[in-house]
């Protein structure tokens, strides 16, 4: 699936039992993020001896989607406390908080990012030993995020009916928040750790279309079941059963291109 709530997380992966007595293969949060973000994470760790951070980051272009569930979810990760992993512990930290700028691949460039909730930071440390693995995101224009924040201010959303509320006055107008927005979405993950005696800070981005970024990478993992190429039988994050040369390939084939830099 394409799950990107953090909530649901821990119930899933309490089916774990069930399908591995099925004989079954679950895949939760195969989409952009999560998805394309958890397979560089571990991308990059397969560079490393010893994995320090795990930074990821999201930039939603307002332009670049539609639909009811969309603002329902981004009123859902935008409050309240949200996951997050910190000296290898999970904990929450205010939604909104700790905002910082990263630079994503054009058109997009500088963009403000803050914690939201997202299930990266549960599941990644159940496979990858980090000391800390953090997930921030934005949307595009910067003036949605601080509608958004405004709302919460207001006591508008936060609340699973005043949110639903909330999203179905905003879809009936969701025209206008695409205004001064492009049609383009983005993810970046930075992985700082050491090989040898080296300390190393790899970095993956990509942008494209938010359909083909969350579509595709469902479709591929689909086909990899098809094939037989995933063997495990139970329930995982992508990162826990995804082989992500093989996979980064059919991303490229289709044309999602991820760029690598080391700082």
């Amino acid at each position: 699936d394409i799950c990107d709530d953090h909530g649901p997380i821990q119930e899933l992966f309490a089916l774990d039992e069930a399908a591995k007595e099925a004989g079954v293969t679950v895949i939760t949060g195969l989409g952009w993020t999560p998805g394309i973000t958890n397979i560089l994470a571990k991308r990059a760790a397969e560079e490393l001896d010893e994995v320090e951070e795990i930074k990821i980051s999201w930039a939603g272009g307002a332009a670049d989607s539609t639909g009811l569930a969309v603002i329902m979810h981004v009123f859902y990760a935008v409050t309240g406390k949200v996951p997050t992993y910190r000296d290898r512990a999970w904990t929450e930290v205010p939604a909104g908080s700790e905002a910082e700028v990263v630079e994503f691949p054009a058109p997009l460039g500088r963009i403000r990012v803050f914690h939201c909730g997202h299930p990266e930071p549960l599941t990644i440390p159940r496979y990858i030993k980090a000391k800390t693995v953090s997930l921030k995101g934005a949307l595009t224009p910067d003036w949605n995020n601080r509608l958004a924040d405004l709302f919460a201010r207001l006591g508008l959303i936060g609340t699973p009916a005043k949110n639903a509320h909330m999203a179905r006055i905003i879809h009936a107008i969701e025209g206008i928040f695409r205004v001064g927005g492009i049609a383009v979405s983005g993810a970046r993950v930075d992985v700082r750790g050491r090989k040898g005696d080296e300390r190393r800070t790899l970095s993956y981005s990509t942008a494209d279309k938010m359909g083909r970024l969350t579509g595709i990478p469902a479709a591929i993992g689909a086909l990899m079941l098809a094939r037989g190429e995933i063997a495990a039988r139970g329930v995982f994050a992508p990162e826990g059963c995804i082989e992500p040369r093989p996979f980064l390939a059919e991303l490229a084939q289709r044309g999602i291109e991820v760029h690598e830099m080391e700082a």
